[in-house]
């Protein structure tokens, strides 16, 4: 797996921690998310993709204020956690749609700094090898990534 891209900005707007994945000779490459199996013993990749009605664990960064505030530079708590106080909005997408998904839950990641952890489910009918995923907050432009989907036929 190649090294995850980090991206600052300045203003507080969400970014997705993601990976350059490369086929063949052509070096043709997917921007993929960074993103782990339910119980977080795997990342999810080509190699290891997620099956469809699975919980997936991504990461993104710039979502603002807490609810329960954590000084600078300090990681965040386990227990409680917090979460932002923005709304996050994420779709699932192919080339032939795209629809709203149900994000589960965002926190501010336990024992990182900056971080926040987002999971949602792929849905059960998902019929596709790879689901484009993108999200924002309110009025922000969105971010996010490739997910590779095992497929069962």
């Amino acid at each position: 797996m190649c090294p995850v891209r980090t991206t600052f900005a300045k203003t507080i707007q969400p970014w997705a921690f993601t990976f350059e994945e490369w086929f063949g000779i052509t070096r043709y490459s997917e921007t993929h998310l960074v993103a782990a199996n339910a119980d977080f013993t795997k990342l999810i990749d080509g190699k290891n993709p997620t099956t469809p009605g699975s919980l997936v664990h991504f990461w993104l960064t710039g979502l603002g204020p807490l609810d329960k505030p954590v000084p600078t530079a300090e990681p965040a708590p386990a227990d409680p956690v917090s979460r932002p106080l923005a709304k996050l909005f994420c779709t699932i997408s192919n080339s032939q749609s795209s629809f709203p998904l149900e994000v589960f839950d965002v926190v501010y990641a336990p024992n990182l700094i900056g971080v926040y952890q987002v999971d949602i489910r792929i849905p059960a009918s998902w019929s596709t090898a790879i689901a484009n995923i993108r999200c924002s907050s309110e009025s922000s432009p969105s971010t996010g990534g490739l997910i590779a989907v095992e497929v069962r036929k």
